[in-house]
């Protein structure tokens, strides 16, 4: 008989974190798409350099609706970091090496820091882009090449805590997927990385 499964996400959330998801990966590919001649042949695919402009232009729409619904939905439980989340950075969540971490509640630090960043950086392309969309044309070349500088770091910062969280939610926390999946881990999974907000709420969603 299988263990007993404890609701986390709810559908809403699930959608909202893919929809963000898919949208950013898409947006990094077709940027690298507009950036660079070397992807030519592959923008061809999706009907020429125009039409990638075009395609950037409409996941940028889906990014920046998902990314405020993600802001609106997280920024109670994971928009700022307390002092046991001090402690738990300085030890690495004890990933790297053997230490005592403090008991986590619904998100570690980890996960806190990589939505800040995410949330801060994100609203950072978002204005960038649309600077850049809308902008082509009546600005000057020399501020657009400035916006075009900041818009590429949010990218590479988003990008890097993007890979960690991809690894970390995936085969380096076995189990860490289905939350986002059908919104149910285990039991067990539970009492370990949501311990403070399984004995407080937890225990109610169990199924």
């Amino acid at each position: 008989m299988a263990g007993k499964k404890v609701i986390v996400t709810t559908p809403t959330e699930r959608v909202v974190h893919w929809v963000l998801a898919v949208s950013c990966l898409l947006l990094v590919a077709t940027g690298l798409m507009m950036a660079f001649r070397s992807f030519e042949p592959l923008a061809s695919i999706f009907g020429g350099y125009r039409a990638v402009i075009a395609i950037h232009g409409i996941l940028g729409l889906f990014f920046t609706v998902s990314l405020i619904w993600a802001i609106t939905i997280w920024k109670k439980d994971a928009g700022s970091l307390n002092s046991d989340d001090i402690v738990w950075l300085k030890a690495a969540g004890g990933y790297l090496w053997d230490a005592k971490i403090p008991e986590p509640y619904k998100y570690n630090a980890g996960q806190k820091l990589f939505f800040i960043t995410v949330a801060v950086y994100g609203l950072v392309m978002v204005v960038t882009g649309f600077i850049l969309w809308l902008g082509a044309g009546h600005l000057s070349s020399a501020f657009l090449r400035w916006v075009m500088v900041f818009h590429a770091f949010g990218v590479m910062v988003i990008g890097g805590f993007a890979m960690t969280h991809i690894y970390l939610g995936t085969i380096g926390t076995t189990g860490s997927v289905d939350a986002m999946l059908d919104g149910k881990v285990t039991e067990a999974w539970a009492k370990t990385h949501m311990t403070g907000w399984y004995k407080k709420k937890g225990k109610s969603k169990t199924v």
